[in-house]
């Protein structure tokens, strides 16, 4: 079995944000998913917190609604990085 990496190396990408995104953590060295493929696209952000929460990935994206203080996944996350980007800078991909 492969060694787990830290916390601070590892990603889920929500799916407001490009899969490329994901792509380029990968290539910086970070274990990095996108939301969209491990199954997550359009469910809940319950459970976008609870596979982040889960897995220990940091969870990045634009939503400032997926940060829920009051959901216990929330508190099990281990990070959070809210990524204010203009519509206009995003692509699909």
């Amino acid at each position: 079995m492969a060694p787990v990496s830290p916390a601070w190396s590892r990603f889920l990408v929500d799916e407001d944000l490009p899969r490329s995104l994901a792509a380029d953590l990968r290539d910086a060295g970070l274990d990095a998913v996108h939301a969209v493929d491990v199954a997550l696209g359009g469910q809940p952000d319950v459970l976008v917190r609870e596979l982040a929460a889960a897995s220990s990935r940091i969870l990045v994206t634009r939503d400032v609604g997926m940060v829920a203080p009051r959901d216990p996944a929330s508190r099990s996350v281990p990070g959070f990085v809210l990524a204010r980007v203009p519509t206009a800078f995003l692509s699909p991909t």
